[in-house]
């Protein structure tokens, strides 16, 4: 028997080639995906509806003072978050809560939040989105992850009424008619005599105030009234008050003439009255004239 050794090469050739050659899958042998590839898919999935169905839209405008909702749509419970910076989202310091969901849209509900506190004062503020995967079916037995938005800018506007200038009130102060002129004398009662022979005595006003205070003497001699001497009279002292409820003080001591008089009067046992004036004006008018009197011995 002969045998062809090119055909016999020809024939192993072919033999090792189909030995070595690699099997092509087939689709019935594919392996399945792991459980958390799963989960991953339709989370991530999830999240890219909610992040394009979001309300208000990024960088909206909606006037303060206003009921403000926030809406999304999702297969799991959605939380919201409201706060002054992106940073204070995971802590909100202006409002948060759990969305109410709405009637189902197709595999997803919309959720909605409505917060107050959120148009409470103009100004910028930033809102986020959240969920946690343990909800959805394929990812049921797995360690829960929670999915969170990118924050959102939201720009609360004053209205129209608040931005406009209001008219200031006429003031009562101003339109009421200013309070009459308060004026008060008063002697002081120090230890006059003729070792002190110092008058004082203090003016009062209720509102700002010039004009001028004096006294005129008279004496009292064997239980009669009579005419002092005109040295004992204290000339006219200039009052200025410039200060509501100030007060100015006026003294004048006897010397000379008036202290001779005085002392004369003691050895006499003679006693002086002193009748004291007030006049004062003001912007709201002029003072009735007051008096005050003081008798020493």
């Amino acid at each position: 028997m002969r045998i062809s050794y090119g055909g016999l090469l020809v024939t192993v050739i072919l033999v090792a080639a189909l030995v070595d050659a690699p099997e092509t899958p087939t689709a019935e042998g594919l392996a399945p995906p792991p459980p958390y590839a799963i989960c991953s898919s339709g989370a991530q999935t999830d999240e890219d509806v909610l992040v394009n169905s979001l309300t208000p839209a990024e960088n909206a405008t909606v006037p303060v003072g206003t009921p403000l909702t926030f809406s999304g749509d999702s297969s799991a419970p959605l939380t919201f978050a409201i706060a002054t910076s992106p940073a204070l989202l995971s802590n909100p310091d202006i409002d948060h809560g759990a969305g109410e969901t709405q009637p189902a849209n197709g595999s997803s509900s919309t959720d909605s939040f409505t917060s107050i506190t959120a148009t409470a004062k103009p100004g910028t503020i930033y809102w986020s989105v959240s969920f946690s995967d343990s909800t959805l079916p394929e990812c049921a037995g797995l360690t829960p992850e929670t999915y969170t938005t990118p924050p959102r800018a939201l720009t609360i506007a004053p209205t129209p009424e608040s931005q406009a200038a209001t008219p200031e009130a006429p003031s009562l102060t101003a339109a009421a008619a200013p309070a009459p002129l308060q004026t008060e004398l008063k002697l002081a009662a120090g230890d006059f005599g003729v070792q002190h022979p110092l008058v004082v005595y203090r003016v009062h006003c209720s509102s700002r105030c010039t004009g001028h205070a004096y006294c005129r003497a008279y004496t009292l001699e064997r239980r009669r009234r009579t005419p002092g001497a005109p040295a004992l009279d204290l000339s006219p002292a200039a009052i200025s008050i410039a200060a509501p409820g100030g007060e100015q003080r006026v003294a004048h001591r006897y010397t000379g003439a008036a202290l001779r008089v005085l002392r004369r009067l003691a050895r006499a046992d003679g006693r002086l009255e002193l009748h004291c004036f007030l006049t004062v004006s003001t912007e709201s008018g002029t003072s009735p004239v007051k008096s005050a009197t003081w008798l020493r011995p």
